[in-house]
């Protein structure tokens, strides 16, 4: 046999690292794939980080699958979360409530984009009809029988 001197393990250990930190000064999360029906791409998210130093200086844009799991039920939401620290609000930014409508409507902007933009063509009338219709149908429950 070879010699493994100097080799204590051949097991992976698992790498657990946590911080303690200030929180974050703004935080969205955008439920992408229950609009879009699919994980956000690489292109979209460079889309989205361009666009969002438009109002911010530095942004922090993170695409997770996250798993929620209940004794009946579990789901895997394909999220995207956009985190601003204290440091990256704008210089003199007094209101930090005006720069939060900004950038929700910078994600609402590209959130419609991404659903609506396929290969830079925009969706058919009849194409968002389609689309539109499926999600009254998982967005809203149905009217219980008169």
């Amino acid at each position: 046999m070879g010699d493994n001197r100097g080799v204590t393990s051949l097991d992976p250990e698992a790498v657990i690292s946590w911080g303690t930190g200030p929180a974050v000064a703004l935080s969205f999360s955008v439920n992408f794939g229950m609009f879009a029906g699919r994980e956000v791409s690489r292109t979209e998210l460079e889309r989205l980080g361009e666009t969002l130093l438009g109002v911010v200086e530095v942004v922090s844009v993170t695409a997770e699958s996250r798993y929620e799991f209940g004794r009946r039920s579990s789901a895997n939401l394909h999220q995207v979360r956009v985190d601003v620290d204290h440091d990256a609000l704008p210089p003199g930014e007094g209101d930090v409530e005006l720069l939060r409508g900004r950038i929700a409507d910078a994600l609402a902007v590209w959130l419609r984009y991404c659903l609506t933009g396929v290969s830079d063509k925009e969706l058919t009338h009849a194409e968002l009809v389609a689309r539109d219709a499926v999600l009254e149908g998982v967005l809203h429950e149905p009217e219980p029988p008169g």
